[in-house]
């Protein structure tokens, strides 16, 4: 049975009841979530400002999960 996890522990008990299967399906799953966002700020960007704070916010996000991963 599963115990409860917080979220930096998410990955680890993934890939331990998952194996390196299961772990890399996580994080393919970040990198798929990170192409949609840049290609929804491409798309419906409204100016250089809206364009610049969206990639940041965007970046930002992903770069945390990738420092709790590691």
């Amino acid at each position: 049975m599963l115990e409860v996890a917080v979220v930096p522990e998410l990955l680890a008990v993934i890939g331990e009841e998952l194996g390196l299967t299961g772990a890399l399906a996580v994080m393919m799953l970040w990198l798929a979530l990170y192409g949609a966002g840049l290609r929804i700020i491409h798309r419906r960007a409204l100016g250089p400002f809206a364009y610049v704070a969206a990639f940041a916010l965007l970046t930002q996000i992903v770069l945390q999960v990738a420092v709790v991963v590691v």
